[in-house]
């Protein structure tokens, strides 16, 4: 995802969770994020970040920077919200928005581990803030056509790419 990114260019992380994404940016670029969890914050913080307490569906915290960047987050919204966020996002971002986020595998869509699997992601998902549902995720074939629709957001006229890394599917939607 750091790929997409320039010398010079502001990066925002809506639901930056520890903020790693900052540790993997080239030298140059200005990182600010913001999440609701609180534990979150205070550890951007001490790693000196520009980062503050916000929800992800609050306009207020969006302002235009160069980059914005959605890693991991779409899960944990409830479906209804999705497209606030990514409308939020989409305009914020001034040249790319990038979106990266795991589809549900073939054993998490039913079968005899389901229940299992379920259990596992619901609580290792959970950050104190939200408790995301399985249920509620995208099979990784539904995500790539959201990607390939633009989440019904993003324009058609929009170039965008869209690459597979591991169980990652990672969209970039370039403006200019």
């Amino acid at each position: 995802m750091s790929n997409f990114v320039r010398k010079g260019d502001a990066i925002l992380e809506p639901g930056c969770g520890p903020a790693f994404f900052a540790d993997y940016l080239p030298q140059g670029t200005h990182y600010f994020g913001f999440d609701k969890n609180e534990a979150f914050i205070k550890y951007g913080l001490k790693k000196g970040l520009e980062v503050w307490r916000g929800n992800v569906l609050d306009k207020k915290n969006y302002r235009f920077f160069d980059v914005v960047v959605v890693c991991d987050v779409l899960h944990h919204l409830k479906p209804k919200d999705r497209n606030l966020f990514l409308r939020y996002c989409f305009r914020g971002a001034k040249r790319t928005l990038i979106i990266c986020e795991e589809g549900r595998s073939g054993m998490q869509t039913g079968g005899f581990f389901y229940p299992l699997s379920r259990f596992w992601f619901e609580y290792i998902e959970r950050d104190g803030i939200n408790t995301p549902r399985l249920d509620q995720v995208w099979t990784a074939k539904e995500l790539r056509s959201q990607m390939t629709g633009g989440f019904g957001v993003v324009p058609k006229r929009i170039n965008r790419k869209i690459e597979k890394i591991g169980d990652e599917l990672i969209v970039a939607y370039h403006k200019k």
